[in-house]
């Protein structure tokens, strides 16, 4: 160091306090929707660019799942929407959004149902994160193996009361179907409603509005479209 001109030295002086106050995170993309229709146009265009279909061509790659998110989020989180989706295997969230870190909370459970754990979640998210998520989503999707076993139950039921609690719920969406191969979807569509309403019911979703908004959709497994509810 002794060797080095004198001007180097008060260069690297001076460039210090620039990079101290520099923020490491400022290259990394975070979206934070101000509110429950931009979170949710945010989730559109994402499932737009998640089918290949772009304002332009190629589709921009995201870049929010690279180191400089892990490092900016290992701290803190704020994601700006919630999703209640279905575990089936084939239908990821941040996936089918195209989203990336710290961008959306996921609860997941087969057959999308409201469980305790599942409002215990969303209360929790909505109750600790700064700011709070904008959206609620609820997300069924086509084909469901849950609402499938609903549809075809008939009592008594001789399995497992842990894989009874996972489509007993769906049953009310059953009521009245009487051609039980052609009422999947109608079940899938009606148990997301369902579910919609259980949750605009729940006292930690009430206290989270205006500000907080509740939509539901249901996935096409080919096409990879959402169907809004």
């Amino acid at each position: 160091m002794k060797n080095l001109p004198v001007f180097c030295l008060s260069f690297a002086a001076a460039c210090v306090p620039l990079l101290a106050q520099s923020d490491p995170c400022s290259a990394c993309p975070s979206p934070k929707p101000a509110t429950a229709a931009a979170a949710w146009q945010e989730l559109l265009k994402g499932n737009d660019h998640f089918r290949g279909i772009c304002d332009r061509e190629p589709c921009p790659v995201a870049p929010r799942r690279d180191a400089c998110r892990r490092s900016c989020t290992s701290k803190d989180q704020s994601p700006f929407a919630i999703v209640l989706s279905c575990a089936d295997s084939r239908v990821p969230p941040e996936i089918l959004f195209d989203q990336g870190i710290a961008d959306l909370f996921i609860v997941r459970v087969a057959g999308n149902i409201a469980t305790t754990e599942a409002k215990g979640s969303i209360e929790y998210a909505l109750g600790h994160f700064n700011p709070a998520p904008k959206l609620l989503v609820v997300l069924g999707h086509e084909g469901c193996g849950a609402a499938k076993t609903a549809v075809e139950y008939r009592p008594p039921w001789k399995g497992s009361k842990e894989l009874f609690s996972v489509f007993e719920p769906i049953l009310k969406a059953v009521k009245g179907c009487r051609d039980y191969q052609a009422c999947l979807p109608q079940v899938v569509e009606r148990n997301v409603d369902l579910v919609v309403d259980q949750l605009n019911a729940f006292k930690a979703v009430q206290d989270a509005k205006p500000g907080l908004g509740v939509r539901g959709a249901v996935y096409d497994l080919a096409s990879g479209k959402l169907k809004f509810k």
